[in-house]
């Protein structure tokens, strides 16, 4: 191959280089701005060494661990009800959180079946989506799914949030995601999806989790996460530059499939075939 056609492959590589870059910029954006809009720009629990709870307390958490109980918990939960628009327990938005069902035979073609590790930057990875059979699929009719539907990890790796859209609906999600239906209108599903996964929501999520080697979650626990009340003008701000972060991954995407494609092109046929089909990639990019 001429240098010309490898100084062009190299563009296409810097600029998904670039847009990675960007997305992950953004994305740490979407997170500064959650963490200032909450008041927790810069906040840190105080380290202590010991500390001592009420019996009612212990009584009401149902809970005897005293990693339950630590104080960097406590003083974060403390913060959150401090918000001056105030808090709701995730049980007062979702009554109703529903695990999923736990299939595992996969098949070639069929109902897309999401798992946890399906679930990247609140958006799914199309290319690791295993299928079950309609059959399979059928059985299961207590666990639809809707556009806006909130999807969280059980166990395993905790707070692994997803947004159902639109090409997500017709899918069953695995036991190990549990499923969250807002209810209340005054909060976005990108909000809460953004919470659960960052600092705030992932620190309460170990809290109330429980299991060593395999920590869990399970549906009474996950309702009593607390989820300040923020404007919702803030709630969109942080959905847009999440989904820029989402249009800039899938533009790196596509342009390194392009330069793939364009090596195959031009091995197989010619150069000027291969430069033919990349302008369609290059004519919207600067240099």
């Amino acid at each position: 191959l001429t240098d010309t056609f490898k100084a062009v492959i190299s563009k296409l590589v810097s600029l998904s280089q670039k847009a990675i870059e960007e997305s992950n910029l953004s994305q740490q954006q979407a997170e500064q701005l959650l963490l200032k809009t909450l008041g927790l720009e810069n906040w840190q629990a105080t380290p202590a060494l010991n500390y001592e709870r009420k019996s009612s307390e212990v009584f009401a958490a149902g809970r005897l661990d005293a990693e339950h109980f630590q104080e960097k918990y406590i003083q974060l939960r403390r913060k959150l009800k401090e918000h001056k628009s105030g808090f709701l327990k995730l049980g007062e938005i979702c009554s109703n959180p529903i695990n999923g069902v736990e299939i595992r035979e996969y098949t070639e073609e069929g109902t897309p079946y999401l798992r946890v590790g399906d679930l990247q930057n609140f958006d799914l990875n199309i290319d690791s989506v295993v299928r079950i059979s309609k059959q399979d699929s059928e059985k299961v009719d207590k666990v639809t799914l809707d556009v806006g539907d909130v999807l969280v990890s059980r166990s395993g790796s905790l707070a692994v949030t997803g947004v159902v859209e639109a090409e997500w609906v017709d899918s069953v999600i695995s036991s190990h995601l549990i499923r969250v239906r807002l209810e209340n209108e005054n909060f976005n599903p990108y909000y809460i999806a953004a919470f659960l996964a960052w600092m705030p929501g992932k620190m309460q999520i170990q809290q109330w989790s429980n299991g060593g080697v395999q920590p869990e979650i399970n549906q009474p626990s996950l309702k009593e996460i607390i989820i300040p009340m923020i404007d919702m003008n803030e709630q969109l701000t942080i959905k847009k530059i999440i989904l820029q972060a989402r249009q800039d991954r899938m533009r790196a995407k596509e342009l390194l499939e392009a330069a793939k494609r364009a090596v195959e092109i031009a091995i197989e046929d010619s150069e000027a075939a291969a430069l033919a089909y990349l302008q369609l990639f290059l004519q919207d990019e600067t240099p």
